[in-house]
């Protein structure tokens, strides 16, 4: 059934690669000596369904390796947030992974090996004001990425989840102000954000052939904040 797809255990697809964590997390992947594809805007626009369902349906090379890192925070209250925002965010945080999933998947399976990293957030199971769209998106990554390890464990494909806390990025410094995060600061034990490149080795930990039962799991690198 998949035999017009060719299967590159080495490849590696990363959504959102070009900055940040997930540039990182390209860099680790390739001193691992990964090929990286990088799936950011130059490539394609996440949140637009036709140019990802183009791309995807274009796509004959299936990777072994998936990172869905990509992820849009608009922050607004409850009932301000405009239905566009928030949809936008489901676009991108959500719906996209499994468009992705739905690709590469069958084509792992059939191959019986595959690793999944979903890049989650300590605000998958904490609030915050002004962050409902961001929390529902990934909260339902998490649950999808537990759905995917439990249907394709027999299959030889681990999928986990890593949830950052609060990361040294042009994100983080753009969603808060001075005194947020001096205040946010005091509440991580380690007193200090993490920076992407310690996101970065774990998650080229997980898709490695070093791990090899750990499934279904969400790692938080946060710091020890989840546990204030």
């Amino acid at each position: 059934m998949f035999e017009d797809y060719q299967f590159a255990k080495n490849l590696a697809w990363i959504t959102g690669g070009a900055r940040g964590i997930g540039a990182a997390v390209s860099t680790q992947l390739q001193i691992a000596n990964l090929e990286v594809l990088e799936l950011d805007s130059g490539v394609f626009d996440l949140g637009d369904r036709g140019q990802r369902t183009s791309w995807l349906s274009s796509q004959q090379r299936i990777p072994g390796v998936l990172i869905l890192n990509a992820g849009i925070n608009r922050p607004a209250n409850f009932e301000e947030q405009s239905e566009e925002d928030f949809l936008r965010i489901l676009e991108v945080n959500l719906i996209s992974n499994r468009e992705i999933l739905l690709k590469v998947l069958p084509t792992m399976a059939e191959h019986g090996y595959g690793r999944v990293v979903f890049m989650s957030s300590l605000y998958s199971t904490k609030v915050r004001q002004g962050r409902s769209g961001y929390s529902i998106s990934k909260a339902g990554a998490e649950a999808l990425m537990r759905s995917v390890a439990m249907e394709y464990a027999q299959s030889g494909i681990l999928a986990n989840a890593v949830a950052p806390g609060f990361i040294s990025t042009e994100l983080t410094y753009q969603n808060n102000s001075e005194s947020e995060i001096k205040k946010i600061i005091e509440r991580i034990p380690m007193k200090r954000f993490a920076e992407s490149s310690e996101v970065g080795k774990v998650v080229a930990f997980l898709v490695s052939e070093a791990n090899s039962y750990i499934t279904g799991q969400t790692i938080y690198v946060d710091g020890g904040m989840s546990l204030t």
